[in-house]
């Protein structure tokens, strides 16, 4: 009894105090200045409560750090994927097949309007005998042309699309089919529309992964709570017997959450981008022998604070329905 007076005796004094100096600081200074000061206070000594207990603390961390880093690692692969697409631009060429009458004139000329098309990157214009050439050069084939009454092959404009959309290759495409000079169009779409299904299939794994793992978080941080509201269980049922307010008993919670989800998401992205650096080395080698100048992209500095800010209001959200819950159970009793 002479404990549980005591403690009564320190929760009352306290809160008068509070009350005092939140009158002195109307006064004075305004009621905002001694709001922010008190949230100042409040911030400062929950920070201090991490390292009370720093095992429990640090394992926490570590495993809302271990949860995001999985679907953050992921994100930042996909946006890679953006740079991939862009490297392999390259082989997004249309062919176009001129019809076999259209002079060796008429198609250079054709060929320098369609380099001032929105849509083209650029192009290469092969004349008849160029398109007999090259043909012998990829088959190994010899072809004497005083065994042939004419060149069999027309000639052939490459062009190389600004894009690697599969719908904007494919109305390129139809676009250019309808010049009279073409024959006929070529475009290989296949590798274009596995890349498109393999970044498409990852988002969706993305957001599986967040929305899975964010439950994780939420699961991890509740539980902490639940420890440290077990420790303080009497000083907060003492301060609801004199009235404090729910936001007063949640205030330091909600900054403890805070904290374990904001050092959780740092935790995160510093593993994310260890992780980055030492796939570096092999993935520019892969990259080389493909002939291609992919590198792993670095986190953006936008996915750096969407991710802390995400990891600090899981922390913040995981404390507000702890306490809640442990608030509704102590009003119903």
């Amino acid at each position: 009894m002479g404990a549980c007076s005591v403690a009564i005796l320190s929760v009352v004094a306290l809160m008068s105090s509070s009350s005092t100096k939140r009158k002195n600081g109307s006064s004075s200074q305004g009621g905002l200045k001694h709001y922010l000061t008190e949230h100042k206070q409040t911030a400062g000594e929950s920070i201090d409560q991490l390292w009370i207990k720093p095992f429990g603390s640090l394992m926490t961390i570590f495993l809302i750090g271990l949860s995001l880093a999985l679907p953050l690692a992921l994100i930042v692969i996909l946006e890679s994927g953006d740079k991939l697409v862009s490297s392999w631009q390259g082989q997004s060429k249309i062919s176009l097949f001129l019809k076999m009458d259209v002079s060796e004139q008429r198609g250079a000329a054709l060929s320098q309007n369609l380099a001032s098309h929105n849509g083209v990157r650029s192009l290469r214009y092969l004349s008849k005998q160029q398109s007999l050439e090259e043909f012998e050069n990829n088959s190994g084939v010899a072809v004497p042309l005083e065994l042939l009454e004419e060149n069999p092959l027309p000639a052939v404009i490459v062009v190389e699309a600004g894009t690697a959309h599969p719908g904007d290759l494919e109305r390129l495409r139809d676009e250019l089919a309808l010049l009279p000079e073409v024959e006929h169009t070529q475009l290989d779409l296949l590798w274009v529309k596995r890349l498109q299904a393999i970044l498409q299939a990852g988002q969706y794994l993305a957001q599986a992964l967040v929305l899975i793992l964010a439950l994780v978080v939420l699961f991890v941080v509740m539980n902490t709570m639940k420890l440290l509201i077990e420790h303080r269980r009497s000083e907060i049922e003492i301060t609801l017997l004199v009235g404090g307010s729910h936001a007063y008993i949640r205030r330091p919670f909600l900054y403890l959450g805070l904290w374990y989800g904001l050092f959780g998401g740092l935790l995160a992205v510093t593993a994310v981008e260890s992780l980055l650096w030492w796939i570096e080395g092999p993935v520019a080698s892969i990259s080389a022998l493909y002939e291609s100048n992919f590198y792993v992209q670095s986190m953006s500095l936008s996915l750096f604070f969407k991710a802390l800010l995400f990891s600090s209001l899981l922390g913040v959200i995981a404390a507000w329905l702890e306490v809640s819950l442990h608030l509704r159970r102590a009003l119903a009793k």
